[in-house]
């Protein structure tokens, strides 16, 4: 709370990310030392840090589909300690290869009941988290929504993938990433960004960037019931920022006052690290789509 307080203090806004590392974890880190869950019992080709030292991460075992419930209520839970402990709202982690991407993506997900299968039900899960009946969203914000077959060079992050060990990777994430950052950004935070980047595990950045190619989310950004935001950053190349504008304006047709488009500036695709206090920024957003929510 002293954290919190003293951002408000100055005048700023702040959020926390939620996360569930699934799989990427090591029984030393597990209560009674048991295997840590995932949606199959696929164990993961990395590493994680135990006891001041990398170690290989331990085989998961399945959820049960009667554990489901209560690992939503444990994400209700921490949502609940963060607004109390003074955050101004919560970020649901679904990337980098955690427990909510173990559900979403197919090959980490061989399950047969109604959390495995279809996109739909691999989602069905993040989904809950974020659209639970006892608190329903008062807005939602959209980045980068403007993907799908056809439009992201899917074939070379395939290749990629085959050349993860290649050791001038990490020097094209680099690069690849400044390319990425809108010209509004100074050179040093540009270039901490892009290290920030460079960092990453390649297998998992490369395997988000296919997923995200190889799904429309326009299609299904007209079924979420609450306002809309849409938000694209002018200089950003993976992108057509006319196409999400088209994309909000469909959805302003057909549900008057639900959807607004946001342009930003000289921003490219990282405008979380590319904005100053962009916490602030979001919680503006926020607070506009709350009201359209009361107005509606």
């Amino acid at each position: 709370r002293k954290v919190t307080d003293k951002v408000h203090e100055k005048g700023g806004h702040i959020f926390i990310q939620l996360w569930h590392v699934g799989r990427i974890s090591h029984v030393s880190l597990q209560p009674n030392g048991g295997a840590p869950v995932s949606a199959s019992a696929i164990r993961a080709n990395g590493k994680t840090f135990v006891n001041n030292a990398f170690t290989d991460v331990s085989e998961p075992r399945a959820l049960e589909l009667a554990e489901i419930p209560g690992l939503i209520d444990d994400y209700k839970r921490a949502a609940k300690n963060a607004v109390e402990a003074g955050f101004d709202g919560v970020e649901i982690h679904a990337a980098n290869g955690y427990l909510l991407e173990q559900f979403a993506r197919a090959t980490t997900n061989k399950r047969t009941d109604a959390y495995g299968g279809s996109i739909e039900n691999r989602a069905k899960l993040t989904l809950e988290l974020a659209t639970r009946p006892s608190r329903p969203l008062a807005g939602a914000i959209a980045m980068a929504a403007e993907a799908g077959p056809g439009r992201v060079n899917v074939g070379g992050l395939r290749r990629e993938l085959e050349d993860v060990a290649g050791p001038s990777r990490a020097d094209r994430t680099y690069l690849g990433t400044l390319a990425s950052i809108g010209r509004s950004v100074p050179e040093a935070q540009a270039r901490l960004i892009a290290t920030m980047h460079k960092r990453e595990d390649p297998e998992i950045s490369s395997s988000d960037l296919i997923a995200w190619g190889t799904h429309d989310v326009r299609d299904r950004l007209a079924d979420i019931t609450c306002p809309i935001r849409l938000v694209a950053g002018a200089q950003d190349p993976w992108i057509q920022a006319g196409l999400v504008e088209q994309a909000a304006s469909r959805i302003e047709d057909t549900r008057p006052g639900s959807a607004t488009f946001t342009l930003l500036d000289d921003i490219g695709h990282y405008p979380m690290e590319e904005i100053d206090d962009f916490a602030s920024v979001a919680d503006g957003w926020l607070t506009e789509l709350r009201a359209a929510a009361v107005l509606s």
